[in-house]
């Protein structure tokens, strides 16, 4: 009995091993968006780029502060009652192929609840890179199409699926 249940702890503690579980993969799909979007440049004419950049943009930001065709940049911002979002986009590059970058400023507050006011703004960036990534695989896809994934990181996503039934499976949409 004790070597039957040595070998089925043995057996598990190996299946776990060599198993990813869905954030490792998740992780590893960021990555991969992240090297292809962070330092992409794009042969495209610079209008072009500017009207991708403006929609992308006022997706998620927007109210616009200031923007300029002709100089290639774009300042927007999100504002609610305990957060706000301050986005600039700007066109590098004097010719093709140019360059895009974003940078995201972020403030939350929370309430007092016995002063009955809100507390001052404090700077905030948890979650700058993310959006920052979102926003230039938007611009990505917008300008070169879909992001083919590796057919290493296909296989896992399959391998993974095939194991996992219903919501715990890795889907394009949600969970990337």
């Amino acid at each position: 009995m004790k070597k039957t249940t040595m070998l089925l702890i043995a057996m598990a503690i190996c299946s776990l091993s060599f198993s990813q579980n869905k954030k490792d993969i998740i992780a590893e799909i960021q990555s991969y968006y992240k090297t292809i979007v962070s330092n992409a440049s794009y042969k495209k004419p610079q209008k072009e780029i500017w009207q991708a950049m403006y929609s992308v943009v006022m997706e998620s930001y927007p109210d616009l502060i200031r923007e300029s065709e002709s100089r290639g940049y774009i300042d927007s911002k999100l504002q609610q009652e305990t957060y706000q979002s301050r986005v600039n986009a700007e066109i590098r590059g004097d010719k093709q192929p140019y360059r895009v970058v974003f940078t995201l400023e972020s403030e939350s507050r929370g309430w007092n609840v016995q002063a009955n006011t809100y507390f001052p703004w404090v700077h905030y960036t948890k979650h700058d890179q993310v959006n920052i990534l979102k926003l230039q695989t938007r611009l990505y896809e917008m300008l070169n199409g879909q992001i083919k994934l590796s057919d290493e990181l296909q296989n896992k996503i399959e391998t993974y699926n095939s194991e996992k039934k219903g919501r715990r499976k890795i889907i394009k949409g949600k969970d990337y």
